[in-house]
């Protein structure tokens, strides 16, 4: 009682915070132990807030009762604000199913003992089946509210009730409002409802026919995502002969869209729209039978024959066709036919409509071998967008595409690297991409054109993201690039080498290089590319690499780059090497000790964590007395095993003791730090034995020694002061 007490409280007290507005999202996870006392107090104490976030939860599926279905009931008939009857409305459709299933105060808990007699007597099925009516009513009452978001709530709250008398007839009275508007918003919120009666369909086919626009739009919407029986269906193409052509375009698009059609109303359908002569009525149609099954063969026939060069609405005939992914046989060689014989402008258009076809016929791919070189631009451009996405595209007309990623059309050379990014994705899922074209591609590295040696690296790095395992020659000569003038090729070259399975010490060289760079996007893919060398792999830097990189550590380099963008990248370089020379060491060493609080706030813990990898500290650290005077210096001596590591307070200051080495510290207790770079050491219960010295390390009793007076040391200063703030925080 305690504890469910005090979850009470909390709860009450967040609602009553900024918590608020926003607990419905937290209220569904502790649906399971949710007490329903805590939910009738909030509703009966707490502000509207309070309640509409309450009542959300309940919507989301939290404990539902009667007594709290009643309560709501009230709220619905005394309407205190909108806000509230909406959120109520929303949980009509939960309350009237529970109330149809026979729900129960215990429905997810234990009954409460005061409550029993009380529970017994309101879930009576008698209870219920008035207290389903009263809720009912009271819906149907806000259908005619004036509010726009009231009627539209109670409409989806009836949803599942649509097909009682009451319900249905209370809407179709509502339909007949002389009042459009408010017509287009109960329609609205019927075409958000599925599976309608068919007598309410049979209302809205009649709207179709209504001069306000907005009225037909919305009757269109809720006949489309609804499911159209024989007699609907018959009715709909009864309307397609309306004088008013609106009507028509409206009935065709909801018909055009069913599954479910009668052939003979399909084909009547799609041979009235290609007739008529209106061409929005075409469009309308054909771009419904777009997202429809598959068109018979004589209506595919007449579709290619529309493409004539005069039909005003061919854009959506060759659109249609280009999403037809797979095409009969008779109507490919159709296309082919008036690719060889038709005007350059039909040639377009017909090029267009054999696009994302996966297989192309043999003899359409001649032909599109030989547009490739065509004198137009256009027919080149679309030439190479139905080759796009083909699988079975011969070697020959790849050489061809490769050439074109040197066309002196921009757009032409811009489709050619796009349809070879296509090609080799196909080619790598099928394992079959010819060793003569990732040469043509190569050879482009060394185009004088800059776009054409761009294209050439992305298309490169697609391929070593597909099949890293690539001969050192083209490694090499990718890596050759990243001397390239352009700060462009550079970077990308740095971007394509990333994916390479393999890179070779004279690679790993040049690309270390780059951090040295004058543009700051290549100096960070240079880094990238060098933090995501795997060192389970044994790819050691070199000393002069690593000297490099570390040079881009230090704000006093003479690079004098914006390091604290490049920094987090170089860190992880660091980190990943087995060894670190003393060069290597030392100049960090001497970074951390020159380098402002500022900007190495959030830095040291990192620091410390890349010089944890390095075994090379043995030589770095090997000599206890008088070399190591900082607290980060300690901590590097101490990432050595074997260390006896202590600390205690003495004159309201921290000591930290490594062997016969102390340091006062200044701040709050270390552990975090210690726990950082001794992951493996248990804790001895430092956190609630401050004043005692404890030990995260082997004990030789040497602390005991120090807790009475510091042998020798300093006082750490802002760096340390800062680290250890910082090291609270990630605690």
């Amino acid at each position: 009682m305690v504890a469910w007490s005090a979850f009470e409280y909390r709860t009450l007290y967040w609602f009553a915070g900024d918590f608020g507005s926003s607990f419905h999202k937290i209220l569904p996870f502790f649906e399971k132990e949710f007490p329903l006392t805590v939910l009738r107090k909030i509703l009966k104490e707490g502000n509207n807030m309070m309640r509409c976030a309450t009542l959300r939860s309940i919507r989301l599926g939290c404990t539902i009762s009667t007594d709290i279905v009643r309560l709501s009931l009230s709220w619905l008939r005394a309407a205190p604000s909108r806000e509230l009857v909406v959120e109520v409305l929303s949980c009509c459709k939960v309350f009237l199913n529970h109330l149809s299933e026979g729900i129960s105060t215990e429905r997810r808990l234990h009954p409460l003992e005061n409550l029993s007699v009380i529970n017994e007597a309101i879930n009576t099925p008698e209870n219920l089946a008035k207290l389903k009516m009263d809720l009912l009513e009271a819906a149907l009452e806000k259908i005619t509210d004036t509010n726009e978001e009231v009627p539209k709530a109670a409409i989806k709250a009836l949803e599942d009730q649509l097909h009682l008398p009451i319900v249905l007839s209370k809407i179709e009275s509502v339909l007949e409002d002389e009042d459009s508007v408010f017509q287009a918003h109960i329609i609205s919120a019927l075409a958000d409802c599925s599976n309608l009666p068919e007598s309410l369909l049979f209302t809205l086919i009649v709207k179709l026919e209504s001069n306000v626009l907005e009225v037909q739009e919305q009757a269109t919407k809720a006949l489309i995502s609804n499911p159209l029986s024989e007699r609907v269906v018959r009715m709909l193409t009864t309307t397609i002969n309306h004088e008013d052509s609106k009507v028509q375009q409206a009935a065709m698009h909801v018909l055009a869209g069913k599954r479910n059609l009668p052939e003979d109303v399909r084909q009547n359908l799609l041979t009235k729209a290609l007739k008529h002569i209106d061409g929005n009525v075409q469009v309308a149609t054909l771009r419904a039978f777009q997202e429809g099954p598959d068109l018979p063969e004589n209506v595919l026939q007449k579709l290619v024959a529309s493409i004539d060069g005069e039909n005003p609405n061919e854009d959506i005939v060759v659109d249609f066709l280009k999403n037809r992914h797979n095409l009969p046989e008779t109507i490919m060689q159709a296309l082919e036919t008036k690719i060889r014989d038709e005007s350059p402008e039909v040639q377009k258009f017909v090029l267009r409509a054999l696009s994302r076809k996966e297989y192309l016929p043999a003899g359409v791919l001649q032909v599109l071998g030989s547009r490739l070189e065509h004198e137009d631009s256009n027919i080149r451009i679309a030439a190479l967008e139905a080759l796009e996405y083909a699988r079975n595209v011969p070697e020959q007309i790849l050489r061809i595409i490769v050439e074109r990623l040197e066309d002196d059309d921009w757009e032409v050379a811009n489709r050619a690297k796009y349809a070879l990014w296509h090609q080799v994705r196909t080619a790598y899922e099928e394992a079959k991409l010819p060793e003569i074209i990732l040469v043509d591609i190569a050879a482009k590295l060394e185009h004088p054109r800059t776009t054409v040696r761009f294209a050439s690296l992305t298309l490169l790095q697609e391929i070593l993201t597909r099949q890293p395992h690539q001969s050192e020659n083209l490694i090499q000569k990718i890596a050759e690039k990243l001397g390239d003038n352009n700060a462009r090729i550079r970077s990308q070259a740095l971007q394509t080498l990333r994916y390479a399975a393999e890179l070779s010490t004279t690679v790993l060289k040049r690309i270390a290089a780059r951090v040295e760079d004058v543009d700051l996007k290549v100096i960070v893919e240079a880094a990238t590319v060098l933090s995501r060398l795997d060192p389970e792999k044994e790819l050691y830097l070199s000393e002069a690499v690593l000297s490099t990189v570390t040079a881009a550590l230090d704000s006093n380099s003479e690079l004098r780059k914006p390091w604290w963008v490049v920094n987090p990248w170089i860190r992880d370089v660091l980190a990943k090497q087995h060894s670190l020379s003393d060069t290597v060491l030392i100049s960090l060493w001497s970074i951390v000790k020159r380098v402002q609080t500022f900007w190495w706030r959030l830095q040291p813990i990192n620091l410390l964590s890349i010089l944890r990898h390095s075994p090379k500290l043995a030589t770095f650290a090997s000599v206890s007395h008088g070399h190591i005077q900082t607290l980060v210096q300690i901590l590097i001596r101490g990432c050595m095993g074997g260390h006896h590591i202590a600390w205690y307070h003495y004159e309201n200051k921290l000591h930290l003791i490594i062997d016969d080495t102390v340091i006062k510290y200044d701040a709050a207790c270390p552990c975090s730090v210690i726990q950082k770079l001794f992951p493996r050491q248990p804790d001895y219960g430092q956190r609630k034995h401050r004043n005692q010295a404890q030990y995260a390390g082997p004990c030789n009793g040497l602390a005991h020694g120090w807790q009475q007076l510091p042998a020798r040391g300093e006082t750490l200063g802002d760096e340390g002061r800062t680290e250890d703030r910082e090291n609270e925080e990630i605690n």
